[in-house]
């Protein structure tokens, strides 16, 4: 388990659930994973990784060494981390964890804290550098002393998430998508419900309720505005404040699927795929 697992552990990654990510690792053990192709943000990232350390090290005087060194947690053997480098300051061995991003950060997000507190338990260093480069603005350097709570608390966590993926197990679902994987298709049985989710399903009642009247007054207000516009692409007010737009976009080209099954019935089913069954959740209660 890698420090980058370690937002994930924690429940602070918000691309990733727990779940998600011991199906990933119970794949690699099976030898069944697929790697997923890259995206432009990571091949950035980790193509400017050691022009970020080399620049660390042009503004700080330090020496980035050992980049891409492996540590391993003194106590639990299944959890270590890469460092993208260590240095040295004021005689003190220290982590430097290199990022980029498109997203300014008044201070560095819980779940980067994360990963390099886990670094930082792994090399039994004190103090680790997270320089962050974002696009065509001046890096940025942030500090993270070493927080021994906060890593026994990471420790558990993924402690606790690797053994769902020795035991085949799959933790607690904490988004709608863990949920859709885990129960794909209904068994066309009843479930009671208790007098909790029978709360829980008239409180989702009153909430979507409040959501379509909400919505049914942003269109009035919204035709409200475009009749005023008329044909304006802008609407600006007596300070030349921009205050909504409402421009014609390009054509968009469309494919009709209708009609090639009407002519060409024969291609169509060429090349028609069927998917796999989706459930559809409908809530029925009426208080």
């Amino acid at each position: 388990m890698g420090s980058g697992d370690a937002s994930t552990c924690a429940g602070l990654n918000a691309y990733q659930s727990p779940q998600q990510l011991v199906q990933i690792k119970q794949a690699i053990r099976r030898g069944t994973y697929v790697e997923p192709e890259t995206t432009f943000p990571m091949r950035f990232g980790s193509h400017n990784g050691s022009l970020v350390l080399d620049e660390f090290g042009i503004r700080t005087g330090q020496v980035v060494m050992d980049r891409e060194k492996w540590f391993r947690h003194p106590k639990y053997p299944f959890i270590g981390c890469h460092v993208d480098g260590v240095t040295v300051h004021k005689g003190i061995p220290a982590v430097v964890e290199a990022k980029t991003t498109r997203q300014k950060w008044d201070e560095l997000p819980a779940g980067i804290i994360a990963q390099v507190q886990q670094q930082l338990a792994c090399t039994g260093y004190e103090l680790a550098f997270v320089p962050v480069m974002r696009f065509g603005s001046e890096p940025e350097i942030f500090e993270v002393e070493a927080d021994p709570m906060y890593q026994d608390f990471l420790c558990e966590k993924v402690a606790d998430i690797w053994q769902h993926v020795l035991n085949e197990t799959l933790p607690p679902p904490m988004t709608l998508d863990d949920l859709k994987d885990r129960y794909p298709e209904d068994e066309g049985e009843n479930q009671m419900a208790t007098q909790e989710t029978l709360e829980i399903a008239e409180k989702l009642y009153w909430i979507k309720d409040a959501i379509a009247k909400a919505k049914d007054q942003q269109a009035v207000l919204e035709m409200a505005i475009k009749g005023e516009m008329q044909e304006a692409a802008t609407l600006i007010s007596e300070d030349g404040e921009i205050l909504a737009t409402w421009k014609s976009s390009k054509p968009r080209a469309t494919f009709n699927s209708k009609k090639l099954k009407a002519e060409c019935p024969e291609i169509y089913e060429q090349f028609l795929e069927i998917g796999k069954p989706a459930r559809t959740f409908r809530l029925k209660v009426n208080p």
